[in-house]
C-alpha cells in the first residue's frame, strides 16, 4: 500500500513540477480547450461566460487585474514550441506566488510526509524555473467598469425557439474574499436571491421561493421577459465579486441592471424582513448547507474544496465549523451585506447584441449614488468586441 501511495505522489509531482510539454501534448490540450469553449457557447444558461465578463469589468483598471489577460476564445499563435515556452513562463511566474501545498485524505500525516520527502527536490527545482518577480504580487483591486461581448453563437434548442436573440445582462459589486469572515453572510445573501445552480434558481420543488424567482421571474409584469435571473458569488484569495444577471430578449439590459440594484436596495432597507423571519433566512441557510455538504460527498469536489482552503487559509476548514458560521448569520447581517455591496463601484457586463454599456454603467452609478449617497469617478472601461477571438479572458 505504501509503495502505491509513493508511486502515486511521484506521478503527481512529475506532472506538476517536471512536465514534458511535447508537440502532441500541446495540440491535444488546445483542442480540449477549444471544445470546452464551444460547449460553453451552447449551454442553456451561459453562466461561466457572463460571470467572467462581469469579473473582467470589475477589475478592468486594477494594476494586476485578476488572472491572465488573454482571450479565452483565441488560440495562442505560433508553433507548439513557442506555446510550450509561454506555458512554462506562466508557470514560473504564477505557480510559486505561495508555497505549493499537498492535500491528502485517508492517510496519516506522518505517512504523507515520508512519501513526500524524497520528492521535494522536484518542487524546489522545477523544469520551468521560478521567476523571482512572481514571489511578490499586488492584490487584485476592484475598480468597477463595463465590458461587452457580442455573442458569436447561441444556445441550442430542439424546440426551435428564438434563443439566438437572447442577451445576458449583469451588474456586479466588490464582495468579500475567501479570507473575510463576511463571506458566509454573502453566501447566505446569494442563496436568498437564488442562483448558482438550477436547483437553487427556480422550478417546482426547487428554489421557487427565492427572491429573484418570486419578485422577477414570477412577476406578472416581467415573467415573459426573462428566461433566467440568477445571483452568483465568486470568492478569491484577495478579492471577490457578487453578480446578478438576467437572460432575456433584446433591449432588456437596462431593466436587468435596475432589477439587480433594486433587489439589494430592498433587502438593505428591510423590505423583505417579514419573509426572512419566516421562512426565508432559515430556508436559505439550510439550502446553502445542504449544497455544501452534498459537494463534499463527491470526491473531486471535496478535494478541490480542501485544496483551495489549504492554499488560501493554511488548512482545510472543518465542515462542522462552516456549518456553525453559516448558522450564525442573522437578518441584520444580510441587510448590512446588501448595503455594503451597494457602496462599491458597480461593474456592468453584457453578453449579446451590440449595446451601449457605457450608458448602462453611468445609469447604474447614478442610481446607486441617489439611493445610497455614494459617488465614484465616472471612468468607464467598456470592452467592445466583435467576436470571441477578441475577448480578454482573466483566467
Amino acid at each position: 500500500m505504501n509503495k502505491h501511495i509513493s508511486e502515486g505522489i511521484k506521478v503527481l509531482f512529475d506532472t506538476a513540477f517536471q512536465p514534458m510539454l511535447t508537440e502532441n501534448c500541446i495540440e491535444e490540450a488546445l483542442a480540449s480547450v477549444e471544445n470546452e469553449l464551444k460547449h460553453n457557447e451552447f449551454e442553456a444558461v451561459r453562466v461561466n461566460e457572463i460571470c467572467e465578463l462581469a469579473i473582467h469589468a470589475g477589475f478592468n483598471h486594477s494594476t494586476r487585474g485578476l488572472g491572465i489577460k488573454r482571450s479565452m476564445h483565441e488560440r495562442i499563435p505560433g508553433s507548439s514550441l513557442k506555446i510550450a515556452r509561454e506555458i512554462a513562463d506562466f508557470r514560473s511566474q504564477n505557480y510559486f506566488r505561495k508555497d505549493p501545498v499537498i492535500v491528502a485524505v485517508g492517510m496519516e500525516m506522518e505517512e504523507l510526509v515520508e512519501s513526500v520527502k524524497p520528492l521535494l527536490s522536484l518542487a524546489v527545482d522545477p523544469s520551468f524555473g521560478i521567476s523571482q518577480s512572481s514571489l511578490s504580487s499586488e492584490p487584485a483591486v476592484w475598480t468597477g467598469g463595463a465590458a461587452h461581448l457580442i455573442s458569436g453563437s447561441s444556445s441550442f434548442s430542439i424546440l426551435g425557439d428564438e434563443s439566438n436573440s437572447q442577451t445576458y445582462s449583469s451588474i456586479a459589486w466588490e464582495a468579500p474574499s475567501i479570507n473575510d469572515p463576511d463571506r458566509y453572510t454573502c453566501h447566505v445573501l446569494r442563496a436568498m436571491l437564488g442562483g448558482q445552480s438550477y436547483f437553487e434558481s427556480g422550478g417546482p420543488g426547487k428554489g421557487i421561493t427565492s427572491l429573484l424567482c418570486t419578485q422577477i421571474l414570477a412577476n406578472p409584469m416581467e415573467q415573459n421577459l426573462w428566461n433566467h435571473f440568477k445571483a452568483i458569488y465568486k470568492e478569491f484569495e484577495d478579492a471577490g465579486s457578487f453578480i446578478i444577471f438576467g437572460q432575456g430578449g433584446d433591449n432588456c439590459e437596462q431593466l436587468a441592471v435596475n432589477n439587480g440594484i433594486l433587489m439589494l436596495e430592498r433587502i438593505s432597507k428591510g423590505s423583505y424582513d417579514g419573509w426572512m423571519r419566516s421562512p426565508g433566512l432559515m430556508q436559505s441557510k439550510n439550502q446553502l448547507l445542504n449544497s455544501y455538504l452534498r459537494d463534499l460527498e463527491i470526491k473531486a469536489e471535496m478535494m478541490e474544496i480542501f485544496a483551495k482552503d489549504t492554499v488560501a487559509l493554511g488548512a482545510p476548514q472543518n465542515p462542522n465549523q462552516i456549518v456553525k458560521q453559516i448558522d450564525k448569520v442573522t437578518i441584520e447581517d444580510v441587510k448590512r451585506m446588501a448595503k455594503k455591496l451597494l457602496e462599491s463601484d458597480p461593474a456592468v457586463a453584457v453578453l449579446g447584441p451590440s449595446t451601449d454599456v457605457d450608458s448602462l454603467l453611468i445609469a447604474a452609478r447614478e442610481r446607486q449614488n441617489s439611493k445610497m449617497n455614494m459617488s465614484w469617478k465616472l471612468k468607464t472601461a467598456a470592452s467592445y468586441v466583435k467576436s470571441y477571438k477578441n475577448m480578454i479572458k482573466l483566467f
